[in-house]
């Protein structure tokens, strides 16, 4: 999985892999005052031609001179039912598992307001994704909070995986505030005692 973004806004990845933010906690936060960690993030499968039922491409060119997968340019297919790319998603906090599911599709369609806001005439028109929520408090969260050294700020590795094993490699996109459908970055919430 090569993550690539045009402005940070949408990062895309393909098939199976993984990518990692590092968040730093604020100095002089204990461990032992946090009540819990919460996940908030957009996140889509990401289809290149798999959706299309262009054959002939667009305007004569073919799809693969349109779109080639170490250049995406054009816009994902508008949403369809019974056409679905899913992806299965697992992430991670300093290697503790915070949520998991299965992302159904890679949407576009009139839902992502965000997208056609700040997109301004960019790739991926119409996209957004679905809303992946988690959770980590009690022995999770301590498990997840161990290992930090007394004294240092402690730091948070939030990973987003498609595994190399998992039943369905649709990669991944993941929104900020100004794509997609929710106003939000990927964040962690940090709940205090």
């Amino acid at each position: 999985m090569s993550p690539e973004s045009a402005d940070g806004q949408i990062i895309r990845c393909y098939e199976a892999g993984s990518l990692t933010y590092k968040v730093a906690l604020p100095a002089g936060l204990r461990s032992e005052a946090i009540e819990s960690l919460e996940l908030v993030a957009e996140a889509a499968s990401r289809c290149n031609t798999e959706k299309s039922d262009w054959p002939n491409g667009v305007n004569n060119r073919p799809l693969a001179q349109l779109n080639p997968p170490d250049n995406p340019v054009i816009s994902p297919p508008q949403t369809a039912p019974g056409r679905v790319y899913p992806t299965d998603l697992r992430v991670t906090v300093n290697g503790v598992a915070i949520a998991a599911q299965t992302l159904p599709d890679c949407p576009a369609d009139a839902r992502a307001i965000l997208t056609y806001a700040y997109a301004l005439g960019r790739e991926d028109w119409g996209a957004y994704g679905y809303l992946v929520r988690g959770k980590l408090e009690g022995e999770t969260l301590v498990r997840a909070l161990r290992g930090a050294p007394a004294g240092e700020p402690m730091e948070l590795a939030v990973r987003f995986e498609v595994p190399a094993g998992a039943a369905h490699k649709g990669g991944l996109t993941l929104f900020g505030a100004r794509r997609g459908r929710y106003p939000s970055d990927p964040a962690v919430i940090v709940r205090l005692k």
